[in-house]
């Protein structure tokens, strides 16, 4: 009987001991549950890190400049423009003169021999006055210093003496006053409109009158009337 007692006395020693090591090893994790969970770290955000360190978060944002533009000059006032209009009306004398309007009073003959109704020896205010200002003026030095007015479709020449030494007529829109002849006609029509010349060649054919040369170029090939002149001589 002692025997069987202090058997059964060690199996539930032995059966307390388990059941001791089994509690002691279960409230670990009993434990863990009831232990407060830490909060998970932060996840760090690149570009809120980003934002939080610019050092231009708090400075307020300037406004761009609008690009300068040069300030608008002032309109001229109506007493301004008046003024100027009323100057401009005075000023058409200065003003460049258009082409002058010829009137053939007295055509060429060779008693009377004139050239765009102009006759040799007449002065130069003469004409100014009959023709207007030149559209330019220049020198021609020859055997005496010749003041040449250009006016444009013709040329006028004076002497030392402001007398009219010779016309030249440069452009086929004029009429020279030759009964009809202009330039760029031929030869045979030089004849039919002035009769028959005192000099005539290849190149020129020219009519002779007393104090005065009536001279014609000719283009040899074509016979072409390509210069008209009259000379005092």
């Amino acid at each position: 009987m002692k025997t069987q007692r202090s058997i059964v006395g060690c199996l539930s020693a032995l059966i307390a001991l388990l059941a001791f090591a089994t509690a002691c090893g279960s409230k670990e994790p009993v434990a863990m549950e009831h232990q407060p969970a830490q909060p998970a770290p932060a996840m760090h955000n690149h570009d809120q890190e980003v934002r939080q360190a610019s050092p231009t978060d708090n400075v307020p944002e300037e406004k761009s400049a609008p690009p300068a533009t040069a300030p608008a000059p002032p309109e001229p006032s109506g007493d301004k423009v008046s003024l100027a209009s009323s100057e401009a009306a005075q000023e058409p004398a200065d003003a460049p003169p258009g082409k002058p309007k010829l009137e053939i009073k007295q055509p060429y003959t060779q008693e009377k021999p004139t050239l765009l109704g102009l006759a040799l020896k007449t002065k130069a205010d003469d004409i100014v006055s009959q023709l207007g200002k030149p559209a330019d003026q220049f020198l021609m030095e020859e055997e005496e210093t010749i003041i040449v007015y250009d006016y444009t479709d013709f040329l006028v020449g004076f002497n030392s003496a402001k007398e009219l030494q010779f016309i030249d007529v440069r452009s086929k829109d004029v009429d020279p006053g030759l009964n009809g002849l202009k330039l760029g006609d031929k030869v045979a029509d030089a004849i039919k409109a002035l009769g028959q010349p005192d000099t005539n060649t290849s190149y020129v054919i020219a009519y002779e009158s007393e104090g005065a040369l009536l001279k014609l170029d000719i283009d040899p090939k074509t016979q072409v009337i390509n210069s008209i002149k009259l000379f005092a001589e």
